[in-house]
This record gives C-alpha cells, sequence and structure tokens, in this order.
C-alpha cells in the first residue's frame, strides 16, 4: 500500500492494481458539488474523485461507490483519515442492483467507468474489471444515475472519444440530456485522448462545447506527491 498527498493534504490510499490517473483527477475538476449538496463517486475504486473533492475543504454529503473488496478498503481508509467538515460515507456493493438511501435525492454523480467493450484483458482480475465493460455497462451506468438523481441533478462522465457518440446516446436514452463537454489532449498530440461530459437529468436540449484542455504533462499539473510505502 501506498499514500499518495491532494493539494490540501488529503491522503490518498493506492495498492497493486488500484491507483489512478489524470482521467480521475480531470473528472473531479470538470464538476464539483457545492456546499450542502449530495454527491457520489460511482466506480470510485481507491476513491481519488470523491476525495479530491474533499480537499477542497466544502462541507457536503459523499457516498463512494466501489464492486471491488480491495479498492473499497482503500477507498474507505481514505475517508476514514478525513477530517474535514464533510460526510463521507464508503459502500462497497454492486452498482446495478444497489440504492442508496439518498436515491432521487442527489445533487451529482461522477463516474470513471470501464472504457473498452473488446480487445485483450488484464490477466489481473481487479485491473480487467476497472478497465473491461462486463461488470459494469454504460447502460447500467445510466440506470443507477436515472434512479438516484433529483431532477436537475447532474452526473459528469469521462470516457475516452471514440466512445463519445455511444455514451451520448445511452445518456439522452435515460432522460439525462447531455448538457456540457470537453476535449482533453497533450500538449504536442493533434487528437484529444479523453472526453469529458456533463448530463442533466430531465432537462431539455442544449449542448455546451467548453474549450479544449491541453495538458503538458499530468504530474506537473496535479502536483500530487507519493510517501513513502506503509
Amino acid at each position: 500500500m501506498s499514500v499518495e498527498l491532494l493539494d490540501h493534504q488529503t491522503k490518498v490510499y493506492t495498492g497493486e492494481g488500484h491507483t489512478f490517473g489524470s482521467d480521475a483527477l480531470l473528472l473531479a475538476r470538470f464538476s464539483r458539488p457545492k456546499a450542502g449538496q449530495r454527491a457520489v463517486d460511482l466506480c470510485a475504486g481507491c476513491g481519488i474523485v470523491g476525495l479530491e473533492w474533499l480537499d477542497g475543504g466544502l462541507p457536503f454529503t459523499l457516498y463512494g461507490v466501489e464492486l471491488d473488496a480491495p479498492a473499497a478498503a482503500l477507498m474507505a481508509q481514505g475517508y476514514a483519515d478525513y477530517t474535514g467538515s464533510a460526510q463521507c460515507i464508503p459502500v462497497e456493493g454492486d452498482a446495478r442492483s444497489l440504492t442508496l438511501p439518498c436515491a432521487g435525492l442527489v445533487d451529482l454523480i461522477a463516474c470513471n467507468p470501464p472504457y473498452f467493450t473488446a480487445g485483450p484483458r488484464s490477466s489481473q482480475a481487479a485491473r480487467a474489471r476497472a478497465r473491461h465493460e462486463g461488470d459494469f455497462s454504460l447502460e447500467e451506468m445510466a440506470q443507477f444515475a436515472a434512479r438516484h438523481l433529483r431532477d436537475g441533478g447532474k452526473l459528469t462522465v469521462c470516457h475516452k472519444p471514440d466512445q463519445a457518440a455511444r455514451l451520448l446516446t445511452v445518456l439522452s436514452n435515460h432522460r439525462l440530456e447531455p448538457k456540457r463537454i470537453q476535449t482533453v489532449r497533450n500538449r504536442g498530440k493533434e487528437v484529444p485522448w479523453l472526453v469529458l461530459v456533463e448530463a442533466q437529468k430531465n432537462r431539455r436540449p442544449g449542448l455546451i462545447w467548453e474549450p479544449e484542455q491541453i495538458l503538458k504533462t499530468g504530474a506537473a499539473l496535479y502536483g500530487k506527491k507519493v510517501e513513502n510505502p506503509v
């Protein structure tokens, strides 16, 4: 197990097969909960999206939902070490059948879902589950969001650009109207490697394209540092 520190010293616990990348941090910063809101970090992994929100210092209620037991344990450790004013609740469970106590009242859900539908799968079960749809599809993500969000509540998702059309279609089919989109590319590259989408429940069509983000490097942008392994 290792510990990484966010900008305001919030601890993120990581382990073999349970780390995080720039995509999760970009997702967390694409849409943050406001004071007093209810938020869900769906497909939370080690809890990085929710912990990045907690690191912002606002008082709100956070549920972190993760199926994989070792990843959920890392998330729970990060929540246990948090000392701020927000309420954070780790939930180990299958989002396909899970209904949280705040169903129908959630203001914001963020999801970093599995990206791939085909191709070679990792021999590590946790990594394969995190990267390939199988245990959790975009359809199932949208179903979870539709039953948990309030009217006007937001779902934010990061995904690969080649899946953007499918993602937008699935969201619209579940009354989650895409309202904001942004692409991300690395400096020196011609095409984006990530797309960020925000949808709102039961809202009219109207999509805003945000200016593209151009990254130097993930490490330089986010300034995370690694403590000694624990």
